[in-house]
């Protein structure tokens, strides 16, 4: 399944919906729309452009994978695009992520499957009155997914400077123990290079102009401050490392 929709309501009455022409309900402030794209293929982008009123511009953003974080801000709403990772995956490599925020819906849109939407979506599916949300209260809760997924693979980092100790002890100076050393080196670059441009398209959101979008709904305080966080995490991972083992 390449898009999928679901509509939450305020009352708990959460379903998958049909965004053929004619078939969605109108959404108003007791309902949420997401709808998630899997692909960028044009037909199920188009048909979710039509679904919420999407600007020419805004679909021709999505239509591209871009490896630039930013935002683009529209009539109606905004556009972020931001980087992500698999939080097990050992290599690091960068996965993109649109989100389209507008009144009373959010599009997601990838170029294949995400781990941390998928973990959002089994964390969501488990609370009621989701349609109450509002749009950036809802897209707050989903980067902070995408955050966590970094946090996750610093910890995982540091388990494995840990377990150099052990292998410095067998071998020190070894070929093993130097080619964890170099590998461990570069997972924790790669993802800096993931993270840390993510803040072009999130400092906006903690503008002080930012705050007339009133159709958005409240910014999300501290989003940032995470954001930093997690570089701050990267960095002393680094220190860590390079520290301990005099590299």
């Amino acid at each position: 399944m390449t898009l999928r929709a679901v509509l939450y309501d305020a009352k708990g009455d959460d379903r998958t919906v049909d965004l053929d022409p004619g078939k969605l309900t109108r959404v108003d402030n007791d309902h949420l729309l997401w709808i998630d794209v899997d692909a960028r293929d044009l037909g199920d982008l188009g048909k979710a452009a039509a679904a919420v009123g999407l600007e020419s511009e805004g679909l021709h953003r999505l239509s591209r994978a871009s490896r630039h974080p930013r935002l683009l801000r529209l009539p109606e709403r905004i556009v972020l695009t931001l980087g992500t990772v698999d939080p097990e995956d050992a290599e690091a490599r960068r996965r993109g992520l649109d989100i389209v925020v507008g009144a009373n819906h959010v599009i997601t849109v990838h170029d294949e499957p995400l781990v941390t939407l998928d973990s959002f979506r089994d964390e969501i599916d488990k609370e009621e009155e989701l349609g109450r949300l509002d749009a950036a209260a809802f897209t707050a809760g989903l980067i902070d997914s995408v955050i966590a997924a970094f946090f996750q693979q610093i910890e995982a980092i540091e388990r494995d400077i840990d377990a150099l100790d052990e292998v410095a002890v067998r071998s020190p100076g070894g070929q093993s123990f130097l080619a964890d050393v170099l590998a461990l080196r570069r997972r924790i670059a790669r993802l800096r290079r993931v993270l840390a441009p993510n803040r072009e398209a999130l400092l906006p959101l903690e503008r002080p102009d930012f705050e007339l979008r009133t159709d958005l709904g409240p910014v999300w305080p501290g989003i940032v401050q995470r954001l930093e966080r997690a570089i701050d995490g990267l960095e002393n991972a680094r220190e860590l490392l390079v520290g301990s083992f005099d590299l």
